[in-house]
């Protein structure tokens, strides 16, 4: 890898070497350069050199003698290690593998990411994976260990020789129905493994049913910061709070997908809430993520962990009625939450709501709100244009129409024209009359994802439908499809196919030129006949250029082959 490739540039001389572990003097130039003429091959670099060929002076000389000497100290930084691990961050282990071939230093660099993590799939179909390190040098680099197995094959937990293990990761497929849980076969080798690293360990991700050795061992683990256990239930209240002080308190970062199976406790018992809460210490939480399996659910103790995080940063709790935020609600009028709260993802909330309104607006430092399965109306929308409620508001998704009055597409309407900071929108259609009603401009134009079926029933209304989704200028994710209602108005057969947009040149697909930033296109659908041909995409072709799926458009056989072959694009 020591060779050099030399140029002649405008009467000058390029010189590049590759990394090579030598210091290149001054040498003469090739054959048919006159010898006043001198390059300088430095390592890990080039340089252009202007001719020399007229007489220069001695300052001239001694100066270029100086610009080289600097050329000498200046370092490249493909010579710094940190540079190096870092762009291995973004590459495939195989040119990693390469990479080491280079030289010493670059080996010396390579070799920590290369073997920095592991993943071994023992899963009972595909059983196989990368070798494991046969040198002791090679374990003390493993810093994260990736297990995937089906329940039928041994782990090798007592082959794995780590040394500064901090990250180690179990996912069984037998366990991902909760209906079939079964314990891991080899939970002792499991346990053992943690416990030998319990002074390194400091995350743990589990997608398989964590037994009470596995939790002993966990619990025992002084750097543990991170915890995630997913399909993960326990029979009794009692059997989840022995784990509270050892365990849950201690973590920064908690995320439970699991419930309380045997749990008769009625939700609305806020006292007993209060009371418990006022039982147990405050927990180490800065980032919770909280999500019910099967058809229980755990409010209470959701509630619990959430009041007694003071530090809590982020939050995103999913509950499967609408009754949970409600009762998160009551037991915040006895107890405040959220001083330091940023962050929040909620599942199934009526924002009709007062007392959920008033919870949301009492969080001091919030700045990011997104929920999902809503339910909103023109009050609450009025409410916030006049005083700013749910100022925090960027995602909404599956606005539910189906709980809404008579004036649903109304309620679409305002939310378009009256949140500027909305990041996603997500619900099943509005019509063109509610559009017309209102007369006013879209401006959440920071908007990047938008699932949103548009009925045309007036004629006309086309070109100005477009023109309102031409003002999201930001837009990179678009679902037009009038086939995807979760509730409301459409079938198929109530929706003709001329109710549509038909988003053709010659039906003022033109004017979407502005969404430049376009991505994944899904059209209306209910489309009997091709609508795009080769014009459509190659007008497509000039002005999304980032698009990389089209579908619900009826493009012709033609048009698909050419989207294939040009952008490789996808076109059911």
């Amino acid at each position: 890898m020591g060779g050099f490739f030399a140029a002649w540039c405008n009467g000058g001389a390029v010189a590049y070497t590759h990394v090579t572990d030598h210091l290149w003097r001054a040498a003469p130039l090739p054959h048919r350069a006159p010898a006043c003429e001198r390059v300088c091959f430095l390592q890990h670099s080039y340089h252009i050199l202007p001719s020399t060929r007229l007489a220069m002076s001695e300052q001239q000389q001694q100066d270029q003698q100086m610009d080289l000497q600097a050329a000498f100290a200046r370092p490249s930084p493909l010579a710094i290690p940190e540079l190096l691990q870092l762009i291995s961050s973004f590459m495939h282990k195989r040119d990693i593998a390469t990479c080491l071939c280079v030289n010493r230093d670059w080996y010396q660099a390579f070799l920590p990411p290369l073997w920095a993590a592991l993943e071994l799939n023992l899963s009972r179909y595909y059983h196989s994976g990368p070798p494991l390190p046969k040198r002791d040098k090679y374990w003390s680099l493993v810093r994260r260990i990736s297990v995937y197995c089906d329940g039928n094959f041994k782990m090798p937990c007592s082959t794995i020789k780590c040394r500064n293990l901090t990250h180690l990761e179990i996912r069984d497929s037998h366990t991902e129905n909760v209906w079939r849980r079964q314990p891991l076969k080899n939970e002792r080798s499991l346990a053992a493994l943690i416990h030998r690293h319990q002074s390194s360990l400091r995350v743990y991700v589990s997608k398989a049913d964590t037994t009470a050795r596995i939790l002993k061992a966990l619990s025992d683990c002084a750097e543990l910061e991170k915890l995630k256990l997913e399909f993960q239930c326990f029979d009794t209240q009692e059997s989840w709070m022995e784990w509270y002080e050892s365990l849950w308190s201690r973590m920064e970062s908690l995320s439970w997908r699991g419930a309380i199976v045997m749990d008769d406790l009625p939700m609305d018992n806020t006292s007993y809430i209060v009371s418990l809460i006022s039982n147990v210490k405050t927990t180490m939480i800065r980032d919770l993520d909280l999500n019910h399996l099967g058809p229980w659910d755990s409010f209470h103790i959701h509630v619990l962990l959430i009041m007694k995080s003071p530090d809590l940063r982020r939050l995103r709790w999913e509950t499967s009625l609408f009754q949970g935020v409600a009762f998160l609600a009551k037991v915040a009028e006895r107890v405040p939450f959220g001083k330091h709260l940023k962050d929040l993802l909620l599942f199934h909330v009526d924002l009709k709501d007062g007392g959920v309104r008033d919870m949301l607006d009492s969080l001091p430092k919030l700045t990011r709100l997104e929920v999902q399965s809503c339910v909103m109306d023109m009050e609450l929308l009025e409410t916030h244009r006049q005083k700013g409620t749910l100022r925090f508001l960027t995602v909404i998704k599956v606005l539910s129409l189906a709980r809404q009055n008579e004036n649903s597409g109304e309620v679409v309407q305002a939310i378009m024209c009256t949140m500027p900071g909305l990041e996603e929108f997500s619900a099943d259609y509005i019509c063109d009359r509610d559009i017309m009603k209102s007369g006013a401009q879209w401006v959440c134009t920071g908007l990047r994802k938008l699932r949103l079926a548009i009925i045309l029933q007036e004629k006309g209304t086309q070109d100005m439908v477009l023109d309102l989704l031409s003002s999201l200028v930001n837009l990179t994710w678009l679902n037009l499809n009038v086939e995807t209602f979760r509730h409301g108005p459409p079938s198929r057969r109530e929706l003709p196919e001329d109710h549509s947009l038909r988003l053709s040149l010659s039906h003022g697909l033109g004017r979407l030129k502005t969404l430049r930033q376009m991505v994944n296109f899904k059209g209306p659908g209910l489309l009997t006949e091709p609508v795009w041909t080769e014009a459509e995409v190659r007008w497509v072709l000039e002005h999304w250029t980032h698009l990389k799926l089209v579908s619900g458009v009826g493009a012709s056989q033609d048009a698909k082959t050419l989207l294939r072959e040009s952008l490789g694009i996808y076109v059911p």
